[in-house]
């Protein structure tokens, strides 16, 4: 029965607690005045909207910077018209480190949240992280949603600048 518990304590932790970081690279005209840093956990479904929503704006009006969440604190923020964080929801919550980023980025509107949820259980309002001032886009990671999420993302985007 102990073996029990700490196997699925250990699973619980793996599927919820664990997750990777995208691979850094740049795209884009660095010299242009829209400069968007992304950040982001790592799956087919987050890749698959980034590269749609680079696709979708092109690269000579834009320069985007694509980053893993844990490199989220290194970055000199001020330079970015705009921020993409993009992370999975588990068990209601985000992750504690992009809470801590949209807690201390002093221009909220700059920042577009781009929240997942493997499951394709509706995401509500009941997402803890306590920060307003912040737009959202919220998605089941659902491959035939790519398109559709990355034009929501590019059109808040476009707002900002």
């Amino acid at each position: 029965m102990v073996k029990r518990i700490i196997i699925s304590l250990f699973g619980m932790f793996f599927l919820f607690g664990c997750s990777t970081n995208m691979t850094s690279f740049e795209k884009g005209n660095i010299t242009s005045p829209r400069k968007v840093l992304i950040a982001a956990e790592d799956s087919a479904f987050k890749k698959k909207v980034v590269d749609r929503l680079v696709d979708k704006l092109g690269t000579k009006d834009w320069y985007f910077r694509i980053i893993g969440l844990n490199q989220l604190s290194k970055e000199d923020s001020g330079q970015y018209g705009a921020i993409i964080l993009i992370c999975k929801v588990s068990m209601g919550s985000i992750p504690s480190r992009v809470n801590t980023c949209l807690k201390k980025e002093q221009v909220k509107p700059k920042v577009v949240l781009f929240i997942t949820s493997g499951s394709g259980d509706p995401l509500s309002g009941s997402i803890k992280t306590g920060i307003r001032g912040v737009d959202a886009v919220t998605s089941a990671s659902l491959d035939g949603q790519a398109e559709k999420r990355a034009d929501e993302i590019a059109t808040q985007l476009i707002k900002r600048f």
